[in-house]
């Protein structure tokens, strides 16, 4: 298996990030909402940019500003633009040094695939890290956002849930159906899918 790393240009950042924010504005269009949720999530931006430059230094904020550009570009929710600056905040400038990242690892094939490949793999998985792998938990949650705002640009990130409880396949035990959806509570896997 060969795996490349790929390193764009300022050029084709640009482009990818514009390209990105126009077809959203013209999804947008299409479904009539006029108004550019990218205007509204400016000031955030412009703020947590000014208090970060303010504590941290300048190196800090520009990464910042990056990043929360991306997020904009790509329509994140406001409340994503908000902690990705506490997290920043709390801190200060990241390094992005992650190759691969595994959330919902599991037995960590795949970190360990990539690892033996000479990548910085990192998991991610609550039998591994307790509340700090559970992406419930405001703790898991936050170590999940500061592992992706760790990733280098063009890095690897798989995303595999535990969905063994919801596909056909396990019916028998789980005893969900279209009439039942949450399935047999008393099994321990079906009540752990469904906690919300």
């Amino acid at each position: 298996m060969v795996l490349h790393r790929l390193k764009p240009g300022k050029e084709e950042m640009k482009k990818t990030t514009k390209a990105i924010a126009k077809t959203n504005r013209n999804l947008k269009k299409e479904q009539g909402h006029e108004k550019d949720d990218a205007s509204l999530a400016r000031p955030v931006v412009g703020i947590a940019r000014s208090l970060t430059k303010s504590r941290l230094g300048s190196a800090a904020a520009e990464q910042m500003r990056k990043m929360l550009m991306l997020l904009v570009a790509v329509d994140a929710p406001r409340i994503l633009l908000q902690l990705t600056s506490l997290i920043f905040m709390a801190n200060g400038a990241m390094k992005e040094d992650i190759d691969m990242c595994e959330y919902f690892a599991g037995q960590m094939a795949v970190t360990k695939c990539f690892a033996r490949a000479g990548f910085k793999s990192v998991p991610f998985e609550i039998n591994l890290q307790g509340s700090a792998g559970d992406i419930l938990d405001p703790i898991g949650f936050s170590v999940a956002l500061c592992m992706a705002m760790r990733m280098k640009f063009n890095s690897f990130c798989q995303i595999a849930a535990v969905c063994s409880t919801w596909v056909f396949l396990s019916r028998s035990q789980t005893k969900c159906s279209l009439w039942n959806p949450l399935g047999d509570r008393r099994v321990r896997a079906v009540e752990d899918a469904n906690e919300p």
